[in-house]
């Protein structure tokens, strides 16, 4: 058992000869598929330092997260500690100590499980939690109303306003019931597109539409306060999502009861 997963990991394995030392391809990977790469420098005969590809901590810095301060950096130091590597600002470079070519085996599996921990930082990033909750909601969405209705993600609520499609569109099962867009408010232009459409439909083409908001944290959320006042006096509803996912979601459900005039 242990040579097969010797030879499944060597298989996957490269090492390359570079001017400064080697270049060793590992067989794990990024979040993206790319391949874990580490330099092995030469610092004198016999003597080497690891360093990784320069790569990882500015896609992290470029996705929003900083480790510069707060929690965040308290768990990137913490982690640097764990693992005896140091991070070199300047370079922006994760580095090793220096070691025997006898330890480099060990070393380079200490790097590549710290960058490995790395990529939950990924998790923290401003798009991703904001993909997260998006993603929970029409999943919510869907749960509430398949059973009941037609969703359509990504949908214009009628012909007429195929220029203005909102986050999720349902078409009840009852004829008579009237349409219900919903558009999730994951930035002020969102929460405009809203307010466009019910103007539109109501005022000049007077079809009978509701028009819901649903923002993630009624006080946490990127509305200005003139476009969260006006969505409320405006759309038919304005509801919260976190903390009261299955209130949020049976309030919805009350507009199956909405009938066209």
């Amino acid at each position: 058992m242990k040579d097969i997963l010797c030879r499944a990991f060597c298989d996957a394995l490269e090492v390359r000869n570079i001017p400064s030392g080697y270049a060793i391809t590992t067989p794990y990977a990024f979040d993206d598929g790319d391949p874990i790469i580490v330099y092995a420098m030469t610092v004198s005969a016999g003597i080497y330092r690891l360093e990784d590809a320069g790569v990882q901590i500015p896609a992290l810095l470029g996705s929003g997260v900083n480790i510069g301060d707060g929690l965040r950096a308290e768990v990137f130091d913490a982690l640097l500690r764990e693992y005896d590597l140091a991070f070199d600002p300047d370079a922006m470079v994760v580095k090793s100590r220096d070691f025997a070519e006898a330890e480099i085996g060990s070393a380079t599996l200490s790097l590549v499980a710290f960058m490995l921990r790395l990529q939950d930082f990924m998790l923290l990033t401003p798009e991703r939690v904001k993909r997260t909750w998006q993603d929970d909601a029409i999943k919510s969405i869907h749960e509430t109303f398949d059973s009941i209705g037609r969703v359509e993600e990504h949908a214009a609520v009628l012909p007429e306003a195929r220029s203005i499609p909102a986050d999720a569109v349902v078409h009840f099962n009852a004829a008579d019931t009237a349409p219900l867009a919903i558009f999730l408010a994951t930035s002020d232009s969102k929460a405009l597109q809203a307010l466009v459409l019910k103007m539109e439909l109501e005022k000049y083409q007077h079809k009978d539409v509701t028009v819901v908001l649903l923002v993630e944290r009624a006080k946490q959320n990127p509305l200005r306060e003139a476009t969260y006042a006006m969505a409320q006096a405006r759309l038919d509803e304005v509801l919260t999502y976190r903390g009261a996912e299955a209130d949020t979601m049976l309030r919805l459900a009350d507009y199956q009861n909405v009938t066209m005039q």
